[in-house]
């Protein structure tokens, strides 16, 4: 489930539903590529997903709130 996700998978999650790359969620973060797309890979699995653009697909049938984010 996405509302049990850690923090920093959260944090990947939405910056990749917005459209950011692995190296650019890297970056933003100041963490490795390495760690993002383990991170990803962890997403992935709590969510029953397989590829990012099912996840990205996913998330964007969920509320807002669902997410930690507001309008």
């Amino acid at each position: 489930s996405v509302s049990t996700l850690p923090p920093a998978e959260a944090r990947v999650a939405i910056a990749l539903a917005k459209g950011a790359s692995v190296a650019e969620i890297a970056f933003e973060h100041t963490v490795s590529a390495h760690t993002v797309r383990s991170q990803v890979k962890a997403v992935l699995a709590k969510t029953g997903t397989e590829r990012q653009a099912e996840l990205v697909g996913l998330l964007a049938t969920l509320p807002l709130t669902a997410l930690g984010l507001r309008r």
